[in-house]
């Protein structure tokens, strides 16, 4: 059997495929499904193969500057991160713009915010020797978009450091108004799915 690709069809599928499906969820069942339908539809027979995951929900995220100005904003916890305790965390961020181990040891029992695209494991050592107590990560999409997780290894290897995502506008917005105290609130359910 021989098997022509189709743009028209190619492009309807992603169509139908552009939804957020977080690993585990109902949404990547409801997608798979699709992907079924859809390899069915030009004679394959598809498999479906299971494996466990470790999987989140969102339950709550805030961020509330209290000095020098006082705003809160939306943010998006990042999965598998921990949370925070209910009240969340009230204490002195610093914007660590560069990751040298003397900029990092100023974030010592503070927030850190951070630039999302530039964690790596030598950084994400040196956050929690250092007793970062959580991370406002900021990222270029929209807060809802991502649904990241933090990876198993960074866990396994360091232990977890409660984190959330801030836009890339309410980002800047916090550094140029130079925001020092805040509380951070970061709740979700861990799980195996």
């Amino acid at each position: 059997m021989e098997l022509v690709f189709n743009e028209h069809n190619a492009y309807s599928l992603l169509k139908q495929l552009s939804f957020p499906r977080l690993g585990g969820s109902a949404e990547e069942k409801r997608a798979a499904g699709l992907l079924k339908k859809y390899l069915k539809s030009v004679g394959l027979r598809p498999a479906e193969e299971s494996f466990n995951i470790q999987a989140y929900q969102d339950i709550y995220a805030s961020l509330e500057i209290l000095t020098p100005y006082r705003k809160r904003y939306d943010v998006s916890v990042m999965g598998n991160s921990g949370s925070t305790p209910n009240k969340g965390i009230r204490s002195e961020m610093v914007y660590l713009s560069s990751f040298t181990p003397e900029h990092i040891k100023t974030a010592q029992d503070k927030i850190a915010l951070v630039y999302s695209g530039n964690i790596n494991k030598t950084f994400y050592q040196r956050l929690h020797r250092h007793k970062v107590k959580s991370l406002i990560r900021i990222y270029e999409a929209t807060p809802q978009l991502p649904q990241l997780k933090q990876g198993d290894l960074f866990i396994k290897a360091f232990g977890k450091i409660p984190s959330v995502f801030v836009s890339y506008e309410d980002g800047l917005e916090i550094i140029h108004k130079g925001a020092r105290m805040v509380n951070l609130i970061s709740r979700q359910k861990e799980f195996r799915a």
